[in-house]
């Protein structure tokens, strides 16, 4: 059965949020997070100062079977941190199977930092 993209939008928006309070929080991983939480929250980079911490995304309201951000996700990354991978959670920290809300690679890996810095998420695809 094919759905409409009324209904895809539909389900887009119940459960990933829309606005700055969309209740979808995103991580960064060093290496894939697969479905389990045990492997996300174990490849999910730490540390810093200012300290890394996951960043609830203000997305936008689906459209065309697809949702995106609404605005950019600024994260603080420690010296010597690697990254590749993204996931998608209902909790700002922690987690478990029923918040882990899926993950996916980055459209390039972050080789390690030099220095603390910051990355910019400025795009992201949510789609059914």
């Amino acid at each position: 059965m094919a759905m409409t993209n009324d209904i895809k939008n539909s389900m887009l928006d119940s459960g990933f949020g829309t606005g700055g309070t969309s209740g979808t929080f995103m991580s960064l991983h060093s290496a894939d997070p697969t479905t389990t939480v045990a492997t996300a929250l174990a490849n999910e980079i730490a540390g810093g100062s200012p300290a890394y911490a996951r960043k609830q995304l203000n997305l936008a309201a689906a459209s065309g079977g697809a949702k995106g951000l609404a605005a950019s996700a600024v994260f603080d990354i420690q010296a010597g941190d690697a990254f590749s991978y993204y996931a998608l959670w209902a909790v700002s920290s922690s987690g478990t199977q029923a918040q882990f809300k899926g993950s996916a690679a980055l459209t390039a890996a972050e080789g390690a930092y030099g220095s603390q810095g910051t990355y910019t998420v400025t795009a992201l695809t949510i789609s059914i």
